[in-house]
């Protein structure tokens, strides 16, 4: 679940990313067709890094994943495993920034249906946001069963 909502912040940074971003005019052709291929590809190669960080990210938390449920926490492999010597510094630091990361998507959550936001925001603005999410939510978690996953 939290690598979908990684994916899923990555994705929604990358659309900011495009339309926070200028036009990108590098490459110039005689062609006005070509300038605007070539320019529209290096528009969305520069948007989607926020998405690329995400993939990486995830491949960290899998790898992570992996440690734990190796026995991590419970094994013994002819040694007990200590998270100091199994999970390095660099590690323990890129795990963090996924997990800030889920918690301020959580805290978003929490305050877009505070009862007070309307207070704050339009309240068509908060709709607004509410069918994104609901959206992103019909669509990504189609195939999820939280039955299947069940402890």
């Amino acid at each position: 679940m939290v690598q979908l909502i990684e994916l899923s912040i990555g994705v929604l940074e990358s659309f900011d990313k495009k339309e926070s971003n200028k036009p990108v005019n590098l490459l110039r052709t005689k062609s006005d067709f070509w300038n605007g291929l070539l320019n529209g590809l290096l528009e969305i190669a520069l948007a989607s890094k926020p998405l690329l960080n995400s993939v990486e990210r995830v491949k960290k938390l899998t790898e992570f994943d992996d440690k734990k449920n190796r026995g991590f926490y419970v094994d013994f492999r002819d040694k007990l495993l200590i998270p100091q010597i199994e999970i390095t510094k660099t590690e323990f630091t890129e795990t963090k920034v996924v997990v800030d990361r889920i918690f301020r998507f959580y805290k978003g959550l929490k305050i877009l249906f505070h009862p007070n936001i309307k207070n704050h925001y339009k309240e068509e603005d908060i709709e607004i946001l509410k069918n994104q999410l609901r959206v992103f939510i019909d669509e990504a978690l189609k195939d999820y069963s939280f039955e299947k996953n069940k402890l």
